[in-house]
């Protein structure tokens, strides 16, 4: 169960559907809901990684400069949590790629935006063998509050490829209050649908 954040560029321009790179470094979160034990393998996967970026008609290529670990927030004091989304998040009734996609603005949001997180909380318990303890407490203090207006995002997955399609994220900032399980798994693994291809990570909000 893993996320990743939009690449950063510190300087560019964007013109139509292309990103014109004028620097030659980059940043971005890779995000993991793992066991400890899993981290020790992960920097001989990244180090020094060279990659490519972009589509048939042009690609850049990169090299992983430094890995380093973020430390993750304490989420356990109970309450509410403000979050960011650092790439587009998708949430969708059905987790079909065709969507449809409901926006946070939308009414009943919410309660698809949980359905998500308790679908993977599930399968977690299911084939990771996690401990759930006392399961989930307070169940009915769930709350998600959309703060200012989100901002719409469109990208495409599969490019280049007879699956090509173009689906429609949004990007917003959020008021979070649930059980601390259903927390790191958002945060670490990601919020709504599809996050292994990049939906869905955020950041908690300063």
């Amino acid at each position: 169960m893993y996320t990743f954040s939009d690449v950063v560029f510190p300087g560019h321009k964007n013109q139509n559907d292309k990103i014109l790179v004028e620097g030659n470094k980059a940043d971005m979160i890779i995000s993991f809901y793992a066991d400890p034990e899993i981290e020790s393998l992960l920097y001989p996967i990244f180090e020094k990684q060279e990659f490519k970026v972009g589509d048939m008609q042009g690609k850049v290529a990169f090299k992983v400069e430094n890995f380093e670990k973020i430390e993750e927030p304490d989420l356990t004091k109970g309450g509410s949590y403000t979050f960011r989304c650092i790439s587009p998040m998708l949430v969708s009734e059905n987790n079909k790629v065709d969507g449809p996609f409901h926006s946070p603005d939308q009414k009943d949001f919410d309660k698809i935006f949980f359905k998500s997180l308790m679908f993977k909380y599930a399968n977690l318990v299911k084939f990771m063998a996690i401990d759930p303890g006392k399961g989930l407490p307070n169940l009915k203090e769930l709350e998600f509050k959309l703060i200012g207006k989100p901002r719409p995002k469109i990208v495409k997955i599969k490019s280049d490829t007879p699956h090509q399609k173009s689906v429609k994220g949004f990007v917003f900032d959020f008021n979070l209050k649930a059980p601390e399980e259903l927390l790191k798994i958002g945060y670490n693994g990601g919020f709504g649908d599809f996050n292994h291809l990049g939906f869905g990570c955020c950041e908690l909000k300063q």
